[in-house]
């Protein structure tokens, strides 16, 4: 960072104004904030900065890239790193340690508006700049240190915005993820989008001839929502909601005409196999277990992945 700015508490208000791009265009409006890491309240955005710990990147727009190094003298991480300044860090005064975010100047949508390919390439950008800082691979980045609440001491950066292709070019992209890092940043967006992906092209063909369309996204929901209990820190349902309505219109839309359809059907006949059923009767989808709690979808499966760590 050129200059480095650390605040006093009276200048609260100049720290919020020399955070140029910390503006309610680029946060959620509702953020989940907290005065510790769980962030389990959500609140109006006013209310949700009053909080040491606040969400940066709504469900659906990606505008933050936030890295946790958890070693001393964070601030200064992306120096050694040979990478562009961030537009903050912000750090606990007795460790130094803390959080990096750098502005983008074009958000990548994470919603079931997404293609595949920005968010893997966004995914390969994210992991090379934590490799770059030494930051840690577990940080999903949901939760970030909030730059403008006076418990940290916050760092501020040049108030820039930087293109993927941009700040890529400071870094060796890696060919491939490692196991380890697979639920970095978007990392369960994109594995969960090619799981259901690939499981939804040997299924439509059935889904299209035995049933309905609703119930079609209702299996593809399904099933993403049994890939994401495989996280250690899983999606929150609407991001699986998201993923499952996209993939499920996709391939309704697309298999069984022209070339989709043939080259299934050809397939199904060079291989001598008897298509699989999407069988709905005895599934979750069908017996809706919430319904006999009393409780919503997604509680249910809240509750299911808490009881499996």
């Amino acid at each position: 960072m050129t200059e480095i700015l650390t605040l006093a508490p009276k200048q609260t208000q100049a720290r919020s104004q020399q955070l140029e791009l910390f503006t309610s265009e680029r946060l959620p409006l509702k953020p989940y904030c907290s005065d510790n890491k769980t962030a389990a309240l959500i609140r109006p955005l006013p209310l949700a900065l009053k909080q040491p710990y606040m969400q940066v990147n709504v469900p659906s727009i990606k505008w933050w890239m936030v890295f946790d190094v958890d070693r001393s003298k964070a601030a200064l991480a992306w120096e050694d790193a040979g990478l562009p300044p961030p537009a903050w860090a912000c750090t606990d005064p007795q460790t130094t340690r803390g959080h990096l975010a750098y502005a983008l100047e074009v958000p990548v949508v994470t919603s079931q508006l997404a293609r595949i390919k920005p968010l893997q390439y966004l995914r390969h950008v994210e992991y090379g700049i934590a490799t770059a800082l030494k930051a840690d691979i577990g940080y999903t980045g949901l939760i970030t240190k909030n730059p403008t609440h006076l418990k940290w001491k916050t760092w501020i950066g040049p108030q820039v915005t930087y293109l993927l292709e941009e700040i890529g070019e400071y870094i060796d992209l890696p060919k491939k993820i490692p196991k380890k890092a697979a639920e970095y940043g978007v990392g369960r967006n994109v594995d969960t989008f090619e799981n259901l992906r690939l499981w939804a092209y040997s299924h439509v063909m059935q889904a299209k001839r035995e049933s309905t369309y609703e119930r079609w996204i209702e299996a593809c929901i399904c099933h993403a929502e049994s890939f994401n209990t495989s996280f250690k820190t899983p999606l929150g349902f609407s991001e699986i909601r998201a993923i499952g309505k996209s993939v499920a219109k996709w391939t309704w839309n697309n298999f069984g005409q022209g070339v989709h359809g043939d080259r299934f059907i050809e397939r199904q006949r060079i291989k001598g196999l008897k298509s699989g059923t999407v069988r709905f009767a005895g599934s979750l989808t069908a017996t809706e277990p919430w319904k006999a709690e009393g409780i919503s979808r997604a509680t249910w499966y809240r509750k299911k992945r808490e009881t499996r760590t």
